[in-house]
Parts: structure tokens; sequence; C-alpha cells
């Protein structure tokens, strides 16, 4: 049959265009896998590489952790051996201070008896002067105008001389005495004030002179507001660090007033015009305020601080306002003649 024939033709070219078709789609899915298989290849390559790399990384990393476990335990070691070296340190500071503060109370005391020991024999001597005055220079014994508390004891120019009052016999800076002529008494001929006190003397500039009868060296001086043993009052206010530690402290306060009271002096707590010395420790710092989330203990340590440095202020201003005298750390050690186991290394000035 003429039909079907030509239906097996066609069909058989169908055949053959699809065996086509699959050849080609075959030899393109096998391009596909060999190029999946070069890239597998070359991602499995990488894949090893990155693996090596973090095996490297790895590697050095765990040296490098060895290494700060070593210098770890090593730091740990050197800060234990300095803690060590400290704490040895300190304690022998402690013990070195605490001999020189035996050494300073024996020292103190032995000062103490030798003063008491000077006391005596000054009152002996002025006993003697007063002797010497009733016999010698009767309108000057006591009972009459004056009674003579020291003498001139050179004379440099007409502006300055001495006298033979010191720091031993309670003189003050700025104290004024009247000059008489030895043997008369009914007037004084100079006014002379006193500059600079040494020990046993002190310099004075001339204030007013008789130009007719001036200064000269064997006169005596009198002053009625002149006391030798008269007992001064001191008020203490601040720290202190009069061994020179490096650190002022309430025990230095309490050393100081100790030191007052043991060359005859008297402590106030506050300002009034009966005070003679005001003495000031270093100025108190300004506290930093504590945080808000800090504890309250803080908080309450600040505030003491605050008041402690207002409280400080207000002396010295009142100290300043009624003219009082005031000394630093230096000056009154200077004054009593205390002589610190280091010299101190701040110097206030009022």
């Amino acid at each position: 049959d003429p039909l079907g024939y030509n239906r097996d033709l066609d069909l058989i070219a169908n055949l053959r265009e699809f065996r086509r078709q699959i050849d080609q789609q075959t030899s393109r899915a096998d391009g596909l896998v060999a190029k999946l298989d070069a890239q597998e290849s070359a991602l499995t390559a990488e894949v090893q590489h990155e693996r090596d790399r973090r095996i490297a990384m790895e590697t050095v990393l765990a040296e490098q952790a060895a290494e700060m476990a070593a210098l770890k335990t090593a730091q740990q070691a050197e800060r234990t051996n300095l803690t060590r070296q400290r704490d040895e340190d300190r304690e022998q500071f402690a013990s070195i201070r605490r001999e020189l503060e035996r050494d300073n109370n024996v020292l103190t005391t032995d000062l103490a008896h030798e003063r008491d020991k000077v006391r005596e024999r000054e009152e002996e001597l002025d006993d003697l002067k007063r002797r010497y005055v009733a016999l010698r220079q009767p309108q000057l014994a006591e009972g009459q105008k004056i009674y003579p508390d020291g003498s001139i004891t050179r004379v440099v120019d007409e502006k300055t001389c001495y006298i033979s009052l010191g720091s031993g016999n309670g003189v003050l800076e700025d104290w004024i005495f009247s000059v008489y002529s030895r043997g008369d008494a009914e007037a004084a001929k100079a006014q002379i004030i006193v500059k600079q006190v040494f020990e046993e003397t002190s310099e004075c500039v001339v204030a007013r002179e008789d130009r007719k009868d001036p200064i000269a060296e064997g006169d005596i001086i009198a002053s009625i507001a002149f006391d030798e043993n008269r007992q001064y009052t001191f008020l203490v206010k601040g720290q202190f660090d009069i061994q020179g530690g490096g650190e002022a402290t309430d025990e230095g306060r309490d050393q100081v007033i100790a030191l007052i009271r043991q060359f005859g002096g008297k402590v106030v707590d506050d300002v009034d015009i009966d005070v003679d010395f005001v003495v000031l420790g270093p100025e108190p710092a300004i506290p930093a305020e504590p945080d808000k989330d800090m504890p309250a203990t803080m908080r309450d340590i600040y505030e003491a601080r605050l008041r402690q440095r207002d409280e400080y202020l207000k002396v010295k201003q009142e100290a300043i306002h009624l003219r009082l005298r005031i000394l630093n750390t230096n000056r009154f050690l200077e004054r009593i003649g205390y002589v610190p186991v280091k010299t101190l290394t701040y110097e206030e000035s009022y």
C-alpha cells in the first residue's frame, strides 16, 4: 500500500531525527559532566588547600597560646616576687621607723629633763638678777616703775642693735621693748622692735630714740607685756608629718599637740583673741566626688573630707581676720627647737 509505505518512511525519518537529537543531548550531557568533574576537582583542591591553611593556623595559634601561658606564668611569678619584696620593704621601713620613734622619744624625754634643769638655772639667774638690781640699781627693783627684762648686748648702728633675750626666753618677732639707761629708770630713752629671734639673742630695729642719749651697750630693756614664764596658747588644725615620712596623718597632729604640751604650751579647740599661735598642717585637697552608683560608705567618706577641708579653711580665715600668728609645720618645729628625722619637703606660706 503506497500510503502505508509513506507512513513508514516518515516514521523512520522521525526516528532518525529523534535519534540525532538524542545524540546531541547525550553529547551535551557528556560535556556538562566533564565540566562538572573539572569543577569538582578544582573545588576538592581548594577545600584541601583551605584545610591545610586551617591546620597551619591552628598550629600557630596553639604555639601563641603556649607562649601567652608561659608569659602569664612568668608575669605572675614576677608579681609575686615584687609583692613579697614590697611587703619586706614595708616591714623593714616600719621597723626602722619604730626604732627611730623609740630613740626620738628617749631623746625627747632627755631634752625635757635638760630643759627643766635649764629652767631651774634660769630661775636662779632671775633671782640673782633681782638681788643685783636691788643692790646696784634700787630704782629698778621690783615694786618700782619697771623691772628689767634684759639688756642691750651690741649696737650695730643707729638703726640696729642686739638684746640679751632670744627664743629660749620666749621672745617673739615684732615685740616692742623700751630702753633705759643703766641707773636711770625715770623715762625710756628709746623703743626697739624685735625683727629676728635667735636662741640666746635677738636683732632689733630702733623705732624711737633720744638723739642726746643714744642707745648704748649695757642699757636696760623692759616691756610691761613681756613675761619670760608666760604659757602660750596654741590651736592645731589639720594633719601633720613631723617625722618626714611623706604622709600627713591624724597621728602627726597628736604628736604636734604632745610636743606643745611637753614644751609648756596650752592647746585649745577654738579660735579666739587669746590664741597666740595657730599651727596649720598642709591644706586638705578637694576630694573627688564619687559616682552615684558607688556604695553609701564612699559618699560618707567624701562628705567627711569636705567637712574637714571646710573646717580647716574656716580656722585659717578666722586666724587671718584676728591677725593671729600662723605657723606651718616647719616653722612650728623650728620655733620649739624640734629636729625631725627627715627634712620636710613642703613649706606652706601664710
